[in-house]
């Protein structure tokens, strides 16, 4: 396995996204910028999470989630198939709601998407809640494996017509729900594992003005190693969100 990861606060006050990359990298809103990069990590099984907050605290919500999925990691290493993944998800969605209190029975206050990946076996599983996206490079062809949770996707899978700009950021789902959240509501998926295959997870601060023809140009260019690339290229194409991508590469 090759990975790398980085991110940047962009033009925004405050940094929302966190990312783990299994134990070798927990960060949690960075103020500025950070890269990390491992030419090869030993081999056995890899999670990765990438958490986008959003409301007033949204910060707390990622940041409290990949702290809570570090703490889990031997469960996540040893999950053989998505429902093995259900309590440590449910969990995270509790953690969140109760981040001010349980007796807080509302919404919207700190909440945050989740994207998590764990390898191993030569399979993934991945489970998804809100809009993170989360791509796989096989050879030349870029596929999404995430499934956007947003009031637009809503709109647009009941044949209504087009949604309005702002219900792209409309998120129908989401780690802090109340009613419905957790394992229940979240996309799963499970696939077996090629070699040379390449993963990324990132923000959508990442896609907000990056098409998603040059993003798989940059993993093409750049393999495993694409992550800074990444977010410079959102960076400078005018991306106002934060910035987080996580690129990792299967061998073997």
């Amino acid at each position: 396995m090759y990975l790398s990861a980085a991110g940047s606060i962009g033009r925004r006050e405050i940094n929302q996204d966190s990312l783990l990359a299994d134990r070798f990298l927990c960060q949690r809103g960075a103020p500025g910028a950070f890269q990390f990069q491992s030419p090869q990590l030993p081999a056995g099984p890899l999670a990765m999470a990438l958490c986008d907050g959003a409301c007033e605290q949204g910060d707390l919500a990622s940041a409290t989630a990949v702290d809570l999925l570090y703490q889990e990691l031997e469960q996540l290493h040893t999950a053989k198939r998505a429902e093995d993944l259900h309590p440590v998800v449910d969990t995270l969605n509790q953690r969140v709601c109760d981040l001010f209190g349980p007796e807080r029975n509302w919404d919207g206050l700190a909440i945050s998407t989740l994207s998590l990946l764990c390898l191993g076996a030569g399979r993934y599983i991945l489970c998804t809640i809100g809009d993170s996206p989360v791509y796989r490079l096989r050879g030349k062809e870029l596929s999404q494996l995430s499934q956007v949770q947003t009031l637009a996707a809503l709109h647009n899978g009941q044949n209504q017509p087009a949604a309005l700009e702002a219900e792209r950021h409309v998120l129908t789902n989401y780690l802090g729900r109340h009613q419905g959240g957790g394992s229940a509501s979240a996309v799963w998926t499970e696939d077996v594992v090629l070699p040379g295959d390449l993963f990324l997870l990132c923000s959508d601060g990442i896609l907000e003005r990056l098409p998603e023809k040059k993003l798989r140009t940059a993993l093409l260019r750049h393999g495993s190693e694409a992550a800074p690339e990444l977010v410079r290229l959102a960076f400078r194409s005018g991306s106002t969100d934060n910035l987080t991508a996580l690129v990792v590469r299967a061998d073997g």
